[in-house]
């Protein structure tokens, strides 16, 4: 009963932080980023304290200073300020958060959480989708919005909800036995389905790489490749590099099928290639700093939009500098984790659907950093906070 309570009271923790991250599109913009600045900055002062956990979240501290400096020197202005604030708080807090949950209460009971806040955030948000809800009749950039925002964050949520869960039946089992397979297979192809329901494409591809990598039987060593930090850069290096180095990835046979069979869009990636030649001057004009995070700079520059890119949207919005130190904080996850074994294949399946997804989108944000925390934090664990996670498992074989 005890144990009950600490989950259910920890589980509405981490439903603030969810509700503090995902915007609710039921409120007003500038009301919504009061009380998450409010909230988090709860957050802050209450999880803020342990040395160990501000140590190990130092990278991404790092990150949320750059965050907030590029943002306040695009703007100069208290406006800018208060949003260099906002998004500085909402990057570390996360990571924040995260190694404190993990420290506290352990790997199982904090992916618990999570995977409680993302599946209640996805069922609302799939509601609003099937009952068609559009709470912005502007339609900012030709986009329907949901409870939590576009088809993109319809996407996302079912995406983390996917990684979230599999890591907790690796977590709890050590592998996804055959009941739970059927049941994971059933909720991805749902996934699936929600992203295509929503027209998004993207999505229905990113769901589509969680689930395969998480189900598929995978020897050990080719995990342990993917694992690695410097395959993984290297892999979203190629990748980028085939796609704005004209198009060569659309010229392979297997991905032009799925672009214009299965997926029924066009080769030139609905216009994101006039866009990535937009991209060059604008992002020349503030190469080090960058136009702030989350700027309009494309939306002024062609009416709508954004870089259509995961690594040039950090370019475009920090900087040369910004995207160094948003890799360093990547890196600096990836390294930590690297003695975690294999319970958290599934978030560095997540890991790929995002990165598959930034390159045509803009996927690097909050979803993502989750998962990069989640892998930080449980790779301390795996050494900093080894006695706490003993407990942890001696814990759950008393009570079975």
């Amino acid at each position: 009963m005890i144990i009950s309570k600490l989950s259910s009271k920890l589980f509405f923790v981490c439903l603030g932080l969810f509700l503090a991250l995902f915007r609710v599109y039921l409120i007003p913009y500038t009301t919504f980023k009061a009380l998450s600045f409010m909230i988090l900055l709860v957050y802050l002062f209450l999880f803020g304290h342990n040395k160990k956990v501000l140590y190990h979240s130092r990278y991404a501290l790092l990150l949320a200073g750059i965050i907030f400096f590029t943002t306040v020197y695009a703007s100069r202005n208290l406006v800018g300020l208060f949003n260099g604030s906002l998004y500085g708080l909402q990057f570390f807090v996360v990571f924040l958060f995260t190694n404190h949950m993990v420290y506290k209460y352990g790997i199982r009971q904090c992916i618990k959480n999570y995977l409680q806040c993302s599946l209640l955030l996805t069922a609302l948000m799939d509601i609003s989708v099937l009952l068609n809800m559009d709470l912005d009749p502007s339609h900012y950039q030709n986009l329907i919005t949901y409870l939590f925002g576009n088809k993109f964050m319809v996407a996302y949520l079912h995406m983390i909800t996917l990684g979230f869960l599999g890591a907790y039946w690796y977590i709890e089992k050590n592998k996804i036995s055959l009941n739970h397979k059927i049941g994971y297979i059933v909720y991805g192809i749902f996934s699936i389905f929600m992203s295509g329901y929503a027209k998004c494409s993207t999505g229905v591809i990113g769901n589509f790489v969680v689930l395969i990598l998480v189900i598929m039987p995978l020897n050990i060593k080719i995990k342990d490749f993917f694992r690695k930090p410097g395959n993984m850069f290297i892999i979203l290096l190629i990748g980028n590099a085939m796609l704005l180095g004209g198009g060569l990835i659309l010229e392979i046979p297997g991905v032009k099928y799925l672009i214009v069979n299965i997926l029924h869009e066009d080769l030139t990636l609905t216009g994101r290639f006039w866009i990535y030649g937009q991209l060059r001057d604008v992002i020349s004009s503030n190469l080090w700093f960058g136009h702030g995070y989350n700027s309009d700079t494309m939306t002024k520059l062609i009416g709508y939009g954004n870089a259509q890119n995961g690594i040039l949207q950090y370019v475009l919005d920090c900087g040369v500098i910004g995207v160094f130190i948003f890799l360093l904080n990547w890196f600096h996850c990836l390294k930590t984790a690297k003695n975690t074994g294999h319970i958290v294949w599934p978030i560095y399946g997540l890991i790929y659907a995002f990165i598959i997804s930034s390159l045509v989108e803009v996927s690097f944000k909050i979803p993502f950093l989750m998962a990069l925390s989640l892998l930080l934090s449980i790779g301390v664990s795996t050494t900093e906070y080894k006695s706490n996670i003993n407990m942890e498992i001696r814990e759950k074989h008393s009570m079975g």
